[in-house]
């Protein structure tokens, strides 16, 4: 398959209806463009067989969800992926206007700007850590002398089935595995950014945008939900990560949600929650 959506559910039951209920916001905009899950049986175990039908393909894991995204490249059914967390929806009518991104590159992804290496200037956005180390300690731990550390965020990567994604890919697996630095732990376990913001620097790969901003994450801006015919416009999704969804958040994504079920002609029935209600390991972040 040329172009696809890849999706990750494991864990908590939540994950798979997160999972679906984005599958179902994807469908209403295009329903030619194939999506594939990546699953737990723990995830989808409260899914019937018809909601798993609005799945093109499905990839069963026995790995730890925090591998899975610095597994993708193997994953991946398609020559063109699009990887996005569950806990999107999406807004964009135009989903395959995405994949314009991959034109002219191998790999891009959502970021918070980058540190220029050799001038010792940090040009991203202070309000969001390198995955716990700093850009110096990472350029120090990993002899980076050139080039720029981006500060990726990992929930919306586009990447090709190619031999320079691949490398990244590769790279990044290798750093996570054998870490030079210590890092802030995310849910009980090491984030995978600070090992793909590494791995593009090694790599010698950019992202084709300097704080490319795909998503709107509402914790970004104080928690404020401007209306959605305006991020509709600017962004391809919304955002409903972190441990916390406050009722507006909640508020929207029910009119999101029934939105593209009745275009569909389904029933909304898995409304979101706070992750920090079902995860124990997810009562701060």
């Amino acid at each position: 398959m040329q172009k696809g959506i890849l999706i990750i559910a494991t864990g908590h039951h939540n994950y798979g209806r997160m999972a679906y209920n984005l599958a179902v916001t994807i469908k209403a905009k295009s329903n030619d463009l194939p999506i594939a899950l990546i699953f737990q049986e723990s995830a989808v175990k409260h899914l019937t067989p018809a909601h798993l039908e609005i799945f093109t393909t499905l990839i069963k894991t026995d790995k730890k969800w925090n591998e899975l995204k610095l597994t993708a490249y193997d994953y991946t059914p398609f020559e063109q992926t699009l990887l996005v967390d569950a806990d999107l929806l999406w807004m964009k009518d135009n989903v395959e206007l995405a994949f314009d991104h991959l034109k002219k590159r191998s790999f891009t992804c959502v970021n918070e700007g980058y540190y220029d290496i050799e001038n010792n200037k940090d040009f991203s956005n202070s309000n969001y850590a390198f995955g716990g180390p700093t850009a110096e300690e990472l350029a120090k731990a990993y002899k980076l002398k050139t080039g720029k550390l981006w500060k990726i965020r990992s929930e919306f990567i586009l990447f090709k089935k190619d031999e320079k994604a691949g490398k990244i890919f590769a790279k990044a697996w290798e750093i996570y595995n054998d870490p030079k630095v210590n890092s802030e732990t995310f849910a009980g376990v090491y984030p995978d950014e600070f090992a793909f913001d590494v791995a593009l620097n090694i790599c010698k790969t950019d992202c084709h945008i300097d704080r490319w901003q795909p998503t709107y994450w509402p914790n970004l801006y104080r928690f404020h939900i401007p209306e959605l015919h305006k991020i509709n416009k600017t962004y391809y999704a919304f955002s409903f990560g972190g441990n916390t969804a406050t009722k507006a958040a909640k508020n929207i994504y029910d009119l999101i949600m029934q939105a593209a079920s009745r275009k569909l002609g389904l029933k909304y029935t898995f409304k979101l929650q706070s992750k920090k209600e079902f995860l124990t390991e997810r009562k701060v972040f």
